[in-house]
């Protein structure tokens, strides 16, 4: 049996499909840190989310703008990760 260890390669890889696959609002995310709660029964994701930010003049034109990476988390039970990534693989087998 494998123990998938706190911010193992496979661990955030795994949190990556899962929130690519199964959250629409978080599809595009750079997972940097994937971690187990103290009980074990959620995953503590740690994501980049990309955002615009703009600064407009008293007119309300656009002055300048720019993208920051702002730091954000997410916490995952973990059933809900294993029947999610269950389902993923499943229908991958399934194309083959």
């Amino acid at each position: 049996m494998t123990v998938i260890q706190d911010n193992s390669h496979d661990l955030i890889k795994s949190v990556q499909v899962y929130l690519r696959e199964f959250n629409r609002d978080l599809h595009d995310v750079k997972v940097t840190a994937a971690r187990f709660s103290p009980c074990g029964s959620d995953i503590i994701a740690q994501y980049n989310i990309q955002r615009m930010v703009k600064v407009t003049n008293p007119f309300g034109e656009v002055v300048s703008q720019k993208t920051i990476n702002q730091p954000e988390s997410v916490a995952i039970p973990v059933q809900d990760f294993q029947l999610a990534l269950l389902v993923h693989l499943t229908a991958m087998l399934h194309k083959f």
